[in-house]
Formats: C-alpha cells, sequence, structure tokens
C-alpha cells in the first residue's frame, strides 16, 4: 500500500514538473494550479480559487502581461480579485463548471470587450465587473440567482444587460436590469445613450447605484410607486439637470446624488412627510438636517436657521459655490461637508461658539485663501480652534439680522472701478478688503453711495457694510 502512495505522489510531482516546464511562470493556487504562457493565464485541476479579494493572487506581478483568460473545466468558482487589476485582459473563456463569479473578480479590467457567462453560474459577486470600460454588452443567464451590488458600475461603454427569459430571479426591459417582479431597478447601463428616463410604476426601490455615472441622463422620472432611493443611486450623474422626489419616498440612501455637476435642484413633493426641500436643497422634513445641496448650486447660500446639523457631504463637490452662511443653530458638522467646494472664497459662521470639526470638512479647499468671518468676540476662540485657524478670519459685530440682503443692493457686479450701494438702513461704513483678508479701502457713508475702486487691481473683493441693524458682507469681482 505505501509503494502504491509513492508511486502515486511521483506521478502527480512528474505531471506538475511538466507543466510547468511548459509556463513563462506558473504555480499553485490553492489545490489548483496556474500557468502564465504567452500572456495567457490558464487555470487548471478540480475545486474552488482561494479568495484573493483582500490579498495579492500569485500571479499579481505577471497582471500587466495577461491579454487572455482561459478557466478549464474543473475549477468551481472565480475568486475574489482573481483578475482584478488585470488592465491588458482582453479575453476570458469560462467553462460550465463554474459556479460563483466572486468580489470584483474582473475589477478594473479596463480592456475587455467581451464575457460569456455559462449557464452553470448562480451568483456574480458584488463588483465583479466593476470599472471595465471596454465592456459593451452583457447576457445573464438563467441559472443566475445572485447579482451582487456594483457588480457592473463603472462600466462606461455597457449599453445593455439582458437576462435570459427563463431566470426566475431577474429581467431585462429596454436593455436595464431589475428583479423578477420589477421591484426594484438595479442597474441602468452606464453607457446607454438616452437622456431621459422615466421608471416603471411598478419599482418600489431605486437600488444601490442603479444610476451611478450615467452620464447622458439629463432628466429621470421617479414615480410614485417608489419607496427607496439607495445609497448612490445618481452619483455621478453629470447631466442631471433636475429631480423631483414624489412624496412616497421614505427612504433617500448616502450620497444617493453627491457628484451630480449639473443638479441645481431636488424637489420634495409638498406631501413627504420624511423630506423637504427649500430652494432647491435636501433636507429632513423639520428641516433641522441639511442633507444635499445640489452639485450645480451657484454664488451664495444662506443656511436655514432651523439646521442644527450639515449631514456628511452635504455640499460636497458644490464647485461653483462662492459663499456660505451657517447659522449659530448649526452644532454639528459632519465629515467632507464642503469636500472640494473649490470656489468657496467667503464663509460666514454666526457660532459663537467653534464647532468641533475634523479637516475632512473642508478638504481640497485651501484655506488660508477662504475668509471665514465669525462674531467680532469669538476671534480668538477660531484662532484656536482646530481646522477653523486655517482661514483667514475676520471678526463681524453680529447684529439683530445680520444678513438684510432683501434691502441692500451693491452693483455693478462684476464691475470695473466703481461700486454703487443702496440700501433701506442707514449705512454707517464700508470697508472693502482682498481675498487674503487685507483691509483695501474704508469710508464713512450714511446714504447711497458710489464707492471708487478703480485704483485697486483686478481680482476678487469684500465689501463689508455696518448697518444701523448691523453688519453684512458681498463678495464682488473687479474686472
Amino acid at each position: 500500500m505505501k509503494r502504491h502512495f509513492l508511486l502515486i505522489t511521483a506521478m502527480l510531482f512528474s505531471v506538475a514538473s511538466a507543466f510547468a516546464q511548459d509556463c513563462d511562470y506558473s504555480g499553485t493556487t490553492g489545490e489548483l494550479q496556474w500557468c502564465l504562457k504567452d500572456s495567457t493565464l490558464t487555470i487548471s485541476g478540480i475545486g474552488e480559487m482561494p479568495d484573493y479579494s483582500s490579498d495579492f493572487s500569485p500571479w499579481w506581478e505577471y497582471r500587466k502581461d495577461i491579454n487572455t483568460g482561459v478557466i478549464e473545466t474543473g475549477v468551481t468558482t472565480i475568486s475574489g480579485g482573481a483578475f482584478g487589476w488585470c488592465t491588458n485582459l482582453t479575453l476570458i473563456f469560462i467553462p460550465n463548471s463554474v459556479i460563483t463569479i466572486g468580489y470584483m473578480a474582473f475589477h478594473l479590467c479596463w480592456n475587455l470587450t467581451s464575457v460569456t457567462i455559462p449557464s452553470s453560474v448562480t451568483t456574480i459577486g458584488n463588483g465583479a465587473f466593476g470599472e471595465c470600460s471596454s465592456l459593451t454588452s452583457i447576457t445573464i443567464p438563467s441559472s443566475v440567482t445572485t447579482i451582487g451590488n456594483g457588480a457592473f458600475s463603472g462600466c462606461s461603454s455597457l449599453t445593455s444587460i439582458n437576462v435570459e427569459s427563463e431566470n426566475n430571479y431577474y429581467v431585462s426591459e429596454d436593455g436595464v436590469l431589475f428583479n423578477k417582479n420589477k421591484t426594484t431597478i438595479i442597474r441602468y447601463p452606464q453607457g446607454k445613450t438616452g437622456t431621459t428616463y422615466v421608471i416603471p410604476n411598478s419599482v418600489t426601490d431605486i437600488g444601490s447605484g442603479a444610476f451611478s455615472n450615467c452620464n447622458s441622463l439629463i432628466a429621470v422620472t421617479i414615480p410614485n410607486s417608489v419607496t427607496t432611493i439607495g445609497d448612490i443611486a445618481f452619483m455621478g450623474c453629470s447631466s442631471l439637470a433636475s429631480i423631483i422626489i414624489p412624496s412616497s419616498v421614505t427612504t433617500i440612501g448616502w450620497n444617493a446624488f453627491s457628484s451630480c455637476s449639473s443638479l441645481t435642484s431636488i424637489d420634495i413633493e409638498s406631501g413627504n412627510n420624511n423630506y423637504s426641500s427649500e430652494n432647491g436643497v435636501l433636507f429632513d422634513k423639520s428641516k433641522n438636517t441639511l442633507i444635499r445641496c445640489p452639485g450645480g448650486k451657484t454664488g451664495e447660500f444662506v443656511i436655514p436657521s432651523s439646521v442644527t446639523t450639515i449631514e456628511e457631504n452635504a455640499f460636497s463637490s458644490c464647485t461653483s459655490l462662492t459663499s456660505i452662511t451657517i447659522p449659530n443653530s448649526v452644532t454639528t458638522i459632519k465629515s467632507s461637508a464642503f469636500w472640494g467646494c473649490t470656489s468657496l472664497t467667503l464663509i460666514t459662521n454666526l457660532n459663537p461658539v467653534p464647532v468641533e470639526i475634523t479637516p475632512s470638512v473642508f478638504y481640497i479647499i485651501n484655506l488660508s485663501e477662504c475668509t471665514l468671518q465669525v462674531p467680532m468676540g469669538s476671534v480668538s476662540d477660531y484662532q484656536s480652534a482646530d481646522v477653523w485657524k486655517e482661514f483667514n478670519i475676520v471678526g463681524i459685530n453680529v447684529g439683530i439680522e445680520n444678513i438684510k440682503n432683501s434691502i441692500i443692493k451693491i452693483y455693478p457686479n462684476p464691475m470695473a472701478g466703481f461700486l454703487r450701494i443702496e440700501s433701506e438702513l442707514r449705512i454707517e461704513s464700508v470697508v472693502i478688503y482682498d481675498i487674503s483678508g487685507k483691509t483695501q479701502k474704508v469710508e464713512s457713508r450714511k446714504s447711497e453711495n458710489t464707492i471708487d475702486i478703480s485704483h485697486l487691481p483686478a481680482g476678487v473683493y469684500f465689501v463689508r457694510l455696518s448697518t444701523e441693524a448691523g453688519e453684512v458682507t458681498k463678495k464682488v469681482l473687479k474686472e
């Protein structure tokens, strides 16, 4: 018996040695073997591949040399991360023995143009084909019972996701992927060229990332049947101009409308019991939490005095916002709230006590070139507070109804050399300072005024008016 065992072991070693000799690089992956020969990676043997979703595969260092992948019959799992980051992979051959395509199995295979999923596959994992930007279409066989989140996210050329009619779990309509009874829209193909889309009335859930990065869409109609909008559902829809959320919606997921650079308005139907909107900005029903300012919002924005919490990513990537007024009611500013607001030059924070924040709140903003106005008596507190101290801090007198934009006009803007100020209030003084906070001109005024600043160089300036009711600051551009 011992001799028989040794003979079998010797035979297996001999086969493995011959296999290795015919490869440029080779080795084992669990109980399977791998061979890289002439840019073709072959996986052979019987059983599952080990999971590489949080580790490096044995062929990781050769991943950019792989143009073709061959999975031989007997392999049951294409594991997580197996072909991830194989950016030059153009073809993959999958046999009928494969049951599972794992988590991020083909993630970032940019040049993968075609995939045939065999009828043996039951599971397509999270992000399995994520960022396969050359993939144009895919067919889901009748055997598939599970498709993970983001399985086709970032597939910018994908125009159609088709499902075999015998599938009991999924269905497609006009290339759009749904669950079988069409109550959940799972994925609108990112490369689909239509500019408008009407979600079917059967849908109750807009799935996580269902429309993410669909850059051709200008308008999406959400029916009254929808109750849930998932996380990152419309993230990165750069052409989406406006959206109306019906009264039926009870849940809006994390970052559902982030990085929508053309979105100027998120409107909530008045009958909604969970959310509200004002000036196109999304709030909870009581307006205590500011959830999302649309990415296309421009100019100045004054946060309502009812707000106590500015949600995570609430203003992220609002690249055209130039000034923000934060009322003294705000006690919480969550991470990345103003991330990427690269045009922000003026923040007026009326809270006398600096709110504790993390550096991510103003990430990708040059704080030293952004003016922070705070109550006069709180300047030293802000100058010693983490993150806030990085701003160019200016103290202001906070009077009754500090901001009275409705009754003060400063024009023209942009201007060449003269500013005209009209106000229903008595103006006690005018101070003009540059973007660094340095005072450039001070004048005492009592009524309507024309102010000469023709001697100042072109650039951004702030005009601070002291009135009988308090102070107001406006940003102007000198050409």
